[in-house]
């Protein structure tokens, strides 16, 4: 992972920290002139793969509220662009940050237009950063980075989202943020000629009964109404400030412990006096707020590494998932060898268990391979034989119809085809007594009764007399008994 570089640049010397894990190490201090120019640009030469992220803290800034229409997309760009333009033309380090919309009328969008309006003091060592390829993330001020901890302070002090002016102290002088709504609206910086902490908050003090008429002047707070104003300092020198800065009618006072606020933040080095800019470092380069001062051409060099981080991180990915595809397959590879391994053993296990059962037989008159040959065409002999059931059937249905019908027996065989071929011989019933007419009724209703299938033909073998055409049929009183009277045969054809 590339390492991170926390720049401080002030009036006087542009001073390089080392940053890991919430840790600031100082590892280089350059003055504004060509002996520090030089030493700079050696210092990005040992630090080629770094990340740096500058932190300006300069008296020549400007800030402006403004309101533009509600519009979206390129068109907002665009306006935001011509607005910039107009307002810092000679200065490429500016931004737009937004401030909300209104809630009534034409919802208009309210706007923050910020500038760091002396170019010319960043110029040379933006120029060695991008002759040296460094990897700038971005130019930040410390009224942009102080928002977050602006509303963590004024939720704690009970301010709420009401005006608010936070006082912080760095190297570069005595820094004043006012606050309204809980956004940024105004900042100033004012430097602070002597290093003495009696002298710095007695400036505390002066400024901030000064930048409270300001405000007056600019209508952004109402006359008459308290500025809160919160002092972020060491707590061994709280007390030097509380003597110095005392309420009053315009202006009051509350003081914030910078050491509780650094261990808050993450920050592990802690700062030896009231000077705040080790926790902006630190703020700077955890956090990285969206709102910075450098264009894309300073940004170059660190958007190509964003891309490249991205492909590498991108490829990074796929190579995992193809390494844990890989892996599940050699799992299910492991599992299904163990699987198979497992069935050859069963079946190994089953042969022979098979064999021994086999051997442990008394001798068969044929092999196993011709016994299986002979069962399969004693199934397919089954299979293509035709079934007596239906033959049965008809004739006991037939039987119901002529319930005094004796049944003597049945011989039956099976044709080509293969047909069934039934004859059934059978007896009528003795109260019929010798009447021909009622014989001959009996067994045509009986022959018609076995026909009702269309698959089955029925023909009368054998009448119980004689029907020849020359022969008249008689009443009983004129035949003789005899004992093949009521006798009569038939023949059933049931076709496939």
């Amino acid at each position: 992972m590339s390492q991170r570089i926390a720049l401080f640049l002030d009036a006087n010397q542009l001073t390089a920290y080392g940053w890991s894990s919430g840790r600031l190490s100082a590892e280089g201090r350059f003055a504004a002139d060509g002996h520090g120019l030089e030493a700079f640009a050696q210092y990005l030469v040992r630090q080629r793969h770094s990340l740096f992220y500058l932190l300006a803290e300069v008296f020549d800034e400007a800030f402006r509220l403004d309101d533009i229409p509600c519009v979206r997309g390129n068109d907002r760009c665009a306006l935001l662009a011509r607005k910039l333009d107009q307002i810092f033309h000679d200065t490429p380090l500016n931004l737009a940050l937004s401030l909300g919309r209104e809630g009534t009328g034409r919802r208009d969008e309210k706007m923050l237009f910020a500038g760091l309006t002396r170019p010319q003091q960043f110029e040379p060592w933006l120029a060695s950063l991008r002759e040296q390829e460094g990897r700038l993330a971005g130019i930040y001020s410390i009224p942009l980075l102080a928002g977050a901890l602006a509303a963590d302070l004024a939720a704690n002090s009970g301010v709420g989202s009401g005006p608010m002016l936070l006082v912080t102290l760095t190297s570069g002088g005595l820094r004043q943020s006012f606050f309204n709504d809980g956004s940024l609206r105004f900042s100033r910086l004012t430097p602070l000629p002597s290093a003495s902490m009696e002298q710095s908050a007695g400036a505390c003090a002066r400024e901030a009964e000064s930048t409270y008429h300001y405000l007056v002047g600019q209508r952004q707070i109402s006359r008459g109404t308290p500025l809160t104003t919160l002092v972020l300092a060491h707590p061994e020198e709280i007390s030097v400030f509380r003597n110095h800065c005392r309420d009053s009618e315009d202006v009051r006072f509350g003081f914030i412990d910078l050491l509780r606020e650094a261990e808050k933040s993450g920050l592990k080095s802690i700062p030896g006096n009231s000077q705040s800019e080790a926790l902006f470092l630190h703020l700077m380069v955890k956090h990285r707020p969206h709102v910075q001062f450098a264009h894309d051409k300073e940004r170059r060099f660190f958007q190509l590494w964003q891309i490249g981080s991205a492909l590498k991180s991108g490829g990074a990915l796929i190579l995992l998932g193809c390494l844990l595809f890989s892996g599940m397959q050699s799992l299910e590879g492991y599992r299904l060898d163990g699987e198979t391994r497992l069935v050859r053993f069963q079946s190994e296990g089953n042969r022979q268990r098979y064999a021994t059962i086999m051997a442990a037989q008394p001798p068969l008159p044929a092999s196993i391979d011709r016994l299986s040959t002979l069962i399969s065409r004693y199934d397919d002999l089954e299979k293509r034989s035709a079934s007596l059931e239906p033959m049965f059937r008809r004739i006991s249905h037939a039987l119901q119809g002529s319930p005094g019908i004796q049944i003597n027996r049945i011989e039956w065989r099976i044709d080509a085809g293969p047909a069934v071929i039934s004859d059934v011989y059978a007896q009528l019933p003795s109260d019929l007594g010798h009447d021909k007419r009622a014989h001959l009724t009996a067994i045509q209703a009986f022959k018609a009764d076995l026909g009702k299938d269309v698959a089955t033909e029925t023909h009368i073998l054998k009448m119980p007399f004689d029907t020849a055409p020359e022969k008249s049929l008689k009443g009983s009183h004129d035949i003789a008994a005899s004992d093949d009277t009521t006798s009569f045969s038939l023949r059933l054809l049931e076709k496939p």
